[in-house]
């Protein structure tokens, strides 16, 4: 092997053993805040995030030539992100665990990583503060319900930034969510739009919502370029909404478009929004789903 002195072999005849602690080997403990590692922190470190994300930083030391790290995430409900400078090189879910491995001592990789024998694959597609995901998976799930009511205001019902740089080509985005009719005033109508970033993909037009009636939309989005200030979208956009008061009844709009000029190097914004045609606290609509997807 070019470059390797002296024998083939290095033999040890005993176990192993590491100092616990943060003077040279094994470290478990809770934290209260992100985690900063230097080149005296622990070559093995169980991290607990203390019921919250943290962020792990690496050390950045040319001391640390040919340097490996050991950091499992020991918390239950939380992930831990690894970082160098600002790069993120693995996003640990709850139990998973990597190894770090560093040939300059400034720059790190992830040697290895529990996600890809057994646990949940998760990546963020190389994107720095990206969203940690499974792959082709979910990103963003509604928990709490919005309420519009008693306004003429157009209000989002769900939101969610998809941060810049992952629209990538061949990229896709998928948002897609539910709402109901709660209450009416009579002769009012509603209005849905989805959106991306300035982009509206679907405008329902007026819609007379009463009482019981749902509805559901969904927008799919297709990356054609690589991330830019100024790149092409694809979108198909539909919503469909069932009043309850005629069986069977369905009612659907959709569109599909071709967008220039998205900043796609931005943090875009993906929502849906509705606007009553009138203020009444009788008319009311609840949105409960909210989803968001990122495949590719």
């Amino acid at each position: 092997m070019a470059g390797y002195l002296g024998s083939s072999l290095y033999k040890i005849g005993r176990r192993i053993v590491l100092a616990v602690g943060d003077s040279i080997g094994v470290n478990a403990e809770t934290v209260s805040g992100n985690v900063t590692l230097t080149a005296q922190s622990a070559a093995v470190q169980f991290i607990n995030g203390g019921g919250s994300d943290r962020n792990v930083a690496l050390p950045v030391d040319v001391a640390l030539i040919g340097g490996l790290q050991f950091i499992k995430n020991t918390g239950t409900t939380n992930n831990l992100a690894v970082k160098y400078d600002s790069t993120t090189i693995a996003t640990l879910a709850p139990g998973e665990w990597v190894i770090c491995a560093s040939v300059t001592g400034l720059v790190w990789y992830a040697a290895a990583f529990s996600s890809v024998i057994g646990n949940r694959l998760t990546t963020t597609d190389g994107v720095a503060s990206g969203d940690a995901r499974i792959v082709g998976g979910v990103v963003h799930a509604k928990q709490t319900t919005a309420t519009v009511t008693n306004t003429t205001t157009e209000t989002a019902i769900g939101s969610h930034s998809i941060p810049a740089n992952t629209i990538k080509a061949g990229t896709t985005v998928r948002v897609r969510g539910s709402l109901k009719c709660t209450g009416n005033a009579g002769g009012h109508t509603a209005t849905l739009r989805v959106k991306l970033g300035a982009t509206e993909l679907l405008n329902t037009g007026a819609l007379n919502m009463v009482a019981n009636d749902v509805g559901e939309f969904e927008a799919v989005i297709s990356g054609r370029a690589a991330p830019g200030a100024s790149v092409a979208l694809a979108s198909l956009a539909r919503a469909t909404y069932q009043q309850s008061a005629t069986a069977s009844s369905a009612l659907a709009v959709k569109d599909a478009a071709s967008y220039t000029g998205v900043a796609t190097n931005g943090a875009l914004t993906a929502q849906a929004t509705i606007q009553w045609s009138a203020a009444s606290a009788s008319d009311i609509i609840t949105c409960d789903q909210f989803i968001v997807e990122v495949i590719g």
